[in-house]
């Protein structure tokens, strides 16, 4: 896994969904410039561009979250998290594991950045039902709408159990 740069060749990935195939060609080393968000890539040894994710800083509002939808008690206005914004496989490579291969490199990441930053959950918006579905399966719960969460401490315990 390495962040995206200029020698990344994006111009063949097709992960399926026009938003999220358009995001990598256009916008994302823009946004990277920007320093809006951190996009993380799988890329063959001839630098074409497999599978991506992007990270960035986010925060709840107070007022958005329903008391007993978060597992905190809320005593801040903004709850300082990390979001999973986008996370993309391209078609070529789907079916074979890379998702969650990227899902948790992702977790993986956002739980390092924690460390420094503080954050107390990831976040993603799923875009449709099996994106939700696919984000339940390892664990996210619902929050609103279409957000999910999963805790740090999750995470940690994610890891943990992975190494006994």
């Amino acid at each position: 896994m390495e962040i995206l740069n200029k020698n990344h060749l994006r111009d063949q990935f097709d992960c399926g969904e026009e938003s999220l195939t358009r995001y990598l060609k256009l916008f994302a080393m823009q946004n990277m410039r920007k320093m809006l968000n951190t996009c993380y890539v799988h890329a063959k040894e001839d630098l074409q561009v497999k599978a991506y994710y992007t990270l960035s800083n986010y925060s709840l509002i107070k007022n958005e979250i329903k008391p007993d939808t978060f597992p905190y008690k809320i005593v801040f206005d903004h709850i300082p998290t990390t979001l999973l914004g986008k996370l993309a496989v391209d078609k070529s490579m789907q079916n074979q594991g890379l998702g969650q291969w990227m899902l948790l490199d992702a977790l993986s990441q956002s739980y390092k950045i924690a460390m420094f930053s503080a954050s107390t959950a990831v976040v993603v918006e799923a875009l449709n039902e099996p994106a939700a579905t696919f984000y339940q399966r390892f664990g996210f719960k619902w929050l609103d709408n279409n957000k999910y969460f999963m805790t740090m401490k999750s995470i940690e315990k994610l890891f943990n159990d992975q190494t006994t």
